[in-house]
């Protein structure tokens, strides 16, 4: 080293004191570790932290710190090497670098002095670490939003379409395609116009615009079509979506199934006619047939209209509804008779007619003839008769001359003139036709005349033929035929006439024109066919009655195994409700029932379900598809249908209004037992209903 030679050792400044140079060589040496080690941290700490800030400063320090630590360690080496210019050349180099860190220091000063302390970055930390959970949570609620919307479009019994400011679809759902018979990329733009019915697509296209125009929702019942011509009625309700400046960016709407209301509509229409051309029909059967009867044989209770008492004698109020009456003013040697031929109707299923020509005791004590006429219009699995309905026809007159025909040959003539049938004699060959001036023959001798000679021109062959063979067997013929309607005559004429031989080589013709009794006879059918469909419907509340239930129940149990899905039950019926009609009275009763009938009705909407009166205050509803969670929401409509009807009910122990229990029970094809196990579990959970208290519904375990 430059000029080492000319100097002494430093030792000798400590005239090589062992306990001195130990102390200055022991304290210069861990000063030395230590500023090494120390520099060595700080370039490790460099180098794990890169985002730290002035990073700079940091290894600035680090060399500082290596020439403080080496001139430390020059100082042991010039104990006993007098390399004093080297020692001040590191010293010199070691002032360079700390005068640099000094102004670098301060030039970093500001910046350093406005970082935030250890307290606030705390502070900021937990700040920022309760707005990232805030945020997460709000992230979880949104993706749960998102799903509970998603799983809402998808179970509300709706459609559901989007669709941007010009109308052009962006999204529908799985039920709007299934209404239109479209699919969500055939729908996209003006695509969900093909799925409209052409006969209606000009309407819609005008009450959309003038909605837009008019800036209101648009509401509108119309129907759809899909490719393969079904069309469904369907009730479409849009909306306008607008940002904050309120112009508007696009709709959001729903379209809903009207398919079921309108079925509703119809059979409500359908039923009305039904009743009022009952009513038509019952005027007719009272007043020109003299009266009707309706038997509900399983039970034994029979309907006796007014007109039929009035043809006995007595008033309405008089004679009970019931078999027993006529049965008791029925002439005993008669009544065997009208249940032999009731015996053979039944036993043919109703192909041998049930025609009878009895005698009852009038009031006053006269003999009135009749015709007893009827049909079995209902019949139970077994093949016994449920319900039969027929008329009663006062034959009295015609008996009366029938009776001095027979017992009065001096009298015939007078009879014959009384007589309103007409009588004819022909002899063998039908060369000599004689007509016998009764009074039907007089006052229709020009119709009867012309009817004759029509009668003769079609059917002459036919008529020798009948009266040679009455006369060659010599006995009586009954039978019926229809003559042509004539030039004048508009219908044709129905005859009903008994041939008889008369002397050695003539035949009587007896004929009544019964061409009004065939008339009514097809209008009786045609009543027969209406009451036959309405023997399945309540005649108080027009619902599925009890029979027409448990044959849809009996229909479903086969399906339900057979799809593997599940059938639900609901029985409930009104609280309280013999405190009801014992304080309100039962035609109130009766309204009563009539009214929660519409509310079922209203509650209860799919083509697939059936509501029906299962007896008395109970009412049931047969659920096909459905589960317990199904028939809750049945259950909860019914109850809230019922709850705004709002019929007071000042004795009922649960509220002042008209209340119902309902007991649940649904099975599904697995646990399927049997249709009464499940009515019975239906009623198991109504009961529960009512010991819980009523006005609930229970669901079976």
């Amino acid at each position: 080293m430059p000029g080492g030679s000319a100097f002494i050792p430093h030792g000798h400044c400590y005239l090589w004191q062992p306990s001195l140079v130990n102390l200055h060589l022991i304290s210069d040496a861990l000063t030395t570790v230590a500023y090494y080690f120390i520099a060595l941290i700080l370039l490790y700490f460099v180098q794990k932290r890169r985002d730290i800030p002035f990073d700079g400063i940091f290894v600035l320090f680090g060399a500082f710190i290596v020439f403080c630590g080496t001139t430390h360690l020059l100082s042991i080496w010039t104990l006993w090497h007098p390399d004093y210019w080297f020692e001040g050349l590191m010293k010199a180099v070691t002032a360079i670098v700390s005068l640099y860190t000094a102004i670098q220091l301060i030039a970093i000063l500001p910046q350093a002095l406005i970082l935030p302390s250890p307290e606030k970055l705390a502070v900021l930390n937990r700040e920022l670490k309760q707005e990232i959970e805030e945020r997460k949570k709000v992230e979880s609620k949104l993706s749960e939003s998102e799903q509970y919307y998603a799983g809402l479009v998808a179970a509300v019994p709706v459609g559901i379409f989007r669709a941007d400011a010009q109308g052009q679809c962006l999204y529908v759902n799985e039920l709007s395609c299934q209404l239109a018979g479209f699919t969500p990329e055939t729908a996209a733009g003006d695509g969900w116009q093909q799925g409209l019915h052409p006969e209606d697509r000009e309407r819609i296209a005008a009450e959309w615009y003038a909605s837009t125009r008019e800036s209101r929702p648009f509401q509108l019942e119309y129907r759809l079509q899909d490719a393969d011509g079904h069309t469904t009625w369907v009730y479409g309700q849009s909306v306008a979506i607008r940002d904050a400046a309120g112009q508007t960016t696009g709709y959001v709407g729903t379209v809903t199934d009207l398919t079921a209301r309108k079925q509703v509509e119809t059979e409500r229409q359908r039923t009305q006619q039904i009743q009022q051309e009952l009513k038509v029909l019952e005027l007719i059967l009272d007043n020109v047939l003299a009266g009707y009867w309706d038997w509900r044989i399983a039970d034994n209770q029979e309907y006796l209209s007014p007109g039929l008492k009035r043809m006995l004698g007595y008033e309405d109020w008089e004679l009970e509804n019931h078999p027993d009456t006529w049965q008791r003013l029925v002439f005993p040697e008669d009544l065997a008779k009208v249940f032999a031929c009731f015996e053979q109707h039944i036993q043919s299923r109703g192909r041998i007619c049930y025609y009878n020509e009895v005698r009852y005791r009038h009031k006053d004590g006269s003999t009135v003839w009749v015709i007893c006429s009827g049909q079995v219009i209902e019949w139970g699995d077994a093949g016994e008769p449920i319900r039969m309905v027929g008329c009663h026809v006062d034959i009295s007159d015609r008996k009366i001359l029938e009776q001095k025909l027979q017992s009065n040959g001096a009298e015939m003539r007078g009879l014959f003139a009384a007589m309103t049938d007409f009588v004819l004699t022909s002899d063998r060959d039908s060369a000599n036709i004689k007509i016998i001036p009764t009074q039907a023959a007089e006052q229709h001798y020009d119709w009867l005349e012309r009817t004759t000679s029509c009668f003769w021109r079609d059917c002459g062959q036919t008529f020798r033929s009948t009266v040679a063979r009455v006369i060659q067997s010599g006995a009586t013929l009954d039978l019926e035929y229809q003559l042509p309607p004539t030039a004048t005559d508009a219908e044709p004429a129905w005859f009903e006439a008994r041939i008889s031989p008369f002397g050695a080589n003539q035949a009587i013709w007896v004929a009544r024109n019964i061409s009004d009794r065939k008339r009514l006879e097809a209008e009786l059918q045609i009543v027969n066919q209406q009451l036959e469909k309405l023997a399945t419907t309540d005649g108080l509340t027009q619902l599925a009655n009890r029979r027409k239930f448990d044959e849809t129940l009996q229909q479903e149990w086969p399906r339900l195994q057979r799809e593997q899905t599940y059938l639900a039950i609901l029985l409930f019926d009104v609280d309280y409700f013999k405190l009801y009609n014992d304080y309100y009275g039962h035609p109130a009763g009766d309204e009563c029932l009539r009214k929660i009938a519409q509310a079922g009705r209203c509650a209860i909407w799919r083509a697939t379900d059936l509501l029906a009166r299962y007896g008395g205050e109970e009412f049931v509803a047969l659920l096909p598809y459905s589960d317990d969670a199904g028939a809750i929401k049945i259950a909860t409509r019914i109850q809230a249908e019922i709850a705004a009807l709002r019929i007071p009910h000042r004795h009922s122990e649960v509220a002042a209004v008209v209340t119902v229990s309902i007991g649940i029970a649904s099975v599904i094809s697995a646990s399927a037992r049997s249709p009464q196990a499940l009515i019975d579990a239906a009623d198991q959970a109504l009961y529960a209903a009512k010991e819980q208290g009523r006005n609930r519904y229970v669901v079976a375990s």
